[in-house]
């Protein structure tokens, strides 16, 4: 019989990268994820709901179905089988889109 030597917990690296407020999509870092999508949940902050769209066992793709609701760190947590990363860790940074013509008129 087979006998359980370790539980593998995933682990998520901190990153800052910066993310503009309107993407679509976060990639975070790290390893002991499924490489089957479905089996990995992300718990994210700022208001930020997401789905996993794409997995390997170091790197998971995000795809919000929720956006930050404002700039600023991005946390996440994941869970794979019942484990979860532990404490929230950084995995990116919220930047917000200016739009250049915004507020301007032009002369006719």
């Amino acid at each position: 019989a087979a006998v359980q030597v370790a539980t593998v917990v995933p682990v998520v690296t901190s990153a800052t990268t910066s993310v503009a407020a309107n993407a679509t999509t976060v990639t975070i870092n790290g390893f002991g994820f499924s490489p089957t999508a479905g089996q990995n949940t992300v718990t994210l902050n700022n208001s930020a709901v997401g789905t996993v769209t794409s997995a390997s066992a170091t790197s998971l793709t995000v795809t919000f179905s929720t956006k930050p609701a404002a700039g600023g760190s991005l946390t996440a947590i994941v869970t794979v089988g019942g484990h979860n990363s532990g404490s929230a860790v950084q995995i990116a940074n919220i930047t917000p889109v200016v739009n250049a013509n915004a507020g301007l008129t032009l002369a006719a």
